[in-house]
């Protein structure tokens, strides 16, 4: 009720203020100043004699000018200029006293606003279509595993050192290779392809603190559609080979931090996800985007309910943004998976329009300027 009568009140001041310029008080008082001074002219007729003078003397006697003098004598001009413009200003202060006082009297909340972005942080409409294309996977039991480079035991002569060289091949000081390779390329393009990342942002657009602020996106659950918090913001890379000294190094290094609590929540029900978001204290005229991002993957349009929560507020805002699926869908082969550049063109055009090489060249950007 209260938003309805501020928005009322908020068209009420636009109007006034088109017929409200900063000299209104101005025009006004000219308006009945003209007004006034045409009563007096059409009663006094001074004027009337001095045009009535110079023209008889220079040019002659003329009746027609003194009929037209004597119709324009006439004080209605004068009075109706002098009404309109009291009317006018009385109106003006009145109408703008009354918004002020209307205005003052309802009760202030916060105004919040809930958007969302995409992986490159572009600002998304409320109906928007993900990016890349969905993907149609040989099952993994078809993919075969990665073959090794055999040597050719002939050229060394000597089998022991045809052993040591395949023992070197294979080993690579600490690397091994990656026999699931191809089954792992499959993997990031089952994941990733066709799919939308998404950041969460709030803003207060009003001069209030707000207290308590709390955003939630409910997404209603279908078979084909999948939400979920990636382990970073581009996927990972499958390597030709296992590096075991690296493991055990990310090993060490997970083992001596603690793992932060993210303030992005997910969780889901047998009906839908739900992304919850705690912000608690949002500035007046402030702007908020949460650090975690979410991975969106649908196979059909899904609404996405955005729920504002704040203590000051009545009711919660509540807004719904649409997520149209991908334009098609990709069908990959076990050849595209085994061959490095089909796989990595591939990757580049069903993974959010090439998303993988923007975020690269934006982190290569962000280690050229810090060293």
């Amino acid at each position: 009720m209260h938003e309805k009568v501020n928005r009322w009140l908020d068209i009420a001041e636009r109007i006034l203020n088109l017929i409200k310029p900063k000299a209104y008080n101005t025009i006004a008082k000219s308006v009945v100043l003209t007004g006034i001074g045409l009563i007096v002219e059409s009663q006094v007729n001074f004027l009337h004699a001095v045009v009535v003078a110079l023209f008889e003397e220079y040019i002659g006697k003329s009746e027609i000018l003194r009929s037209v003098l004597n119709a324009s004598s006439d004080p209605t001009v004068g009075v109706l200029l002098v009404l309109t413009g009291m009317v006018y200003h009385v109106a003006v202060t009145l109408g703008k006293d009354f918004i002020d006082t209307k205005k003052a009297e309802l009760p202030k909340y916060p105004i919040l606003n809930c958007l969302l972005l995409n992986g490159d942080k572009e600002e998304l409409n409320s109906e928007f279509t993900v990016r890349g294309k969905l993907v149609s996977l040989p099952d993994n039991g078809n993919i075969p595993d990665q073959e090794e480079t055999k040597l050719d035991e002939s050229i060394y002569g000597n089998s022991s050192i045809f052993q040591t060289m395949q023992l070197l091949q294979n080993s690579h000081f600490g690397k091994q290779l990656n026999k699931d390779l191809y089954r792992e390329r499959a993997g990031v393009l089952r994941e990733w392809a066709g799919a939308e990342i998404l950041y969460l942002t709030v803003s207060n657009d009003s001069r209030i603190l707000a207290n308590g602020v709390s955003v939630e996106l409910t997404i209603p659950r279908h078979k084909g559609l999948s939400i979920k918090v990636p382990k970073n913001k581009y996927p990972e890379e499958p390597k030709a080979e296992n590096d075991y000294n690296d493991r055990f190094q990310i090993q060490s290094i997970h083992s001596c931090h603690n793992v932060s609590i993210p303030d992005l929540r997910v969780s889901s029900d047998a009906k839908n996800y739900y992304i919850k978001w705690r912000v608690n204290r949002l500035q007046a005229q402030t702007y908020l985007e949460v650090d975690e991002y979410v991975l969106l993957k649908t196979d059909k349009p899904v609404d996405i309910q955005c729920t504002i929560f704040c203590d000051e507020l009545p009711e919660p805002t509540k807004t719904t943004f649409k997520a149209n699926p991908p334009l098609g869908t990709a069908i990959v082969s076990i050849d595209e998976l085994s061959d490095e550049s089909y796989y990595a063109s591939l990757r580049d055009k069903l993974i959010m329009d090439g998303y993988v090489i923007r975020v690269f060249e934006e982190m290569m950007e962000e280690y050229e300027l810090e060293s």
